[in-house]
């Protein structure tokens, strides 16, 4: 005759009751993990500017002819728009741009005048995030100056300054830093959020299993 064991069928309902517990753990952590994949997919796709030509703070002699943008990653053309302004910031042009890939370059007008220009862009990534900026940079005189003018209307001394000045190589700077709009949603926390419930949810398995096989 068999006897009934009553401490036996409280051990095997406490182990019904940790494994319901660990599977609700398992269902609450799973979606919230999986969730902070594709949260991190558009962050690391967002564009930044790579290089331009001239670069961000050149001194050129004489104006550029075109002006190139080189981007991260590939743009949506429609979506691209690039301005003229002067050097207090005021809108001198709008000029539109030929766009191929992640390659934005314009035309420079050769109307204007030397001074100090910036060329401001806001362009599209393939994620769909406006990404805005500009770089600046001057030039001594306008491509469309005659020679020859130029020449009667300089003093020796002029010259002898514009010479020098000229004379100094222009020092490349780096690319602009993104503004804080380019940024998007961090993908790290996201994944350290995720792979700590999920490392938490089988850490509790581990030991909810554990006690299983003890009891």
């Amino acid at each position: 005759m068999s006897r009934h064991r009553p401490g036996l069928s409280r051990r095997r309902l406490k182990a019904v009751k940790r494994g319901r517990i660990l599977g609700a753990v398992l269902l609450a952590a799973l979606p919230i993990a999986l969730a902070a994949l594709p949260l991190a997919a558009p962050a690391a796709a967002h564009t930044d500017l790579a290089s331009s030509t001239p670069v961000d703070g050149a001194y050129l002699s004489v104006a550029p002819s075109r002006v190139v943008l080189e981007f991260e990653s590939a743009l949506l053309p429609e979506t691209v728009n690039v301005s003229i302004l002067d050097s207090q910031g005021a809108l001198v042009t709008e000029v539109d741009p030929d766009v191929a890939d992640a390659t934005v370059s314009i035309a420079w007008p050769a109307s204007l005048p030397a001074g100090d220009y910036s060329l401001a862009y806001r362009v599209v990534s393939g994620d769909g995030h406006p990404v805005t900026g500009e770089i600046g940079f001057r030039y001594a005189s306008s491509s469309s100056a005659s020679p020859s003018a130029a020449s009667a209307r300089a003093t020796p001394s002029a010259s002898a300054s514009a010479s020098a000045t000229l004379g100094t190589p222009a020092v490349a700077s780096p690319p602009p830093a993104a503004p804080d709009d380019q940024n998007g949603t961090p993908a790290m926390p996201n994944l350290v959020i995720g792979g700590v419930l999920l490392l938490g949810a089988l850490v509790v398995s581990g030991i909810f299993a554990a006690r299983a096989r003890r009891s």
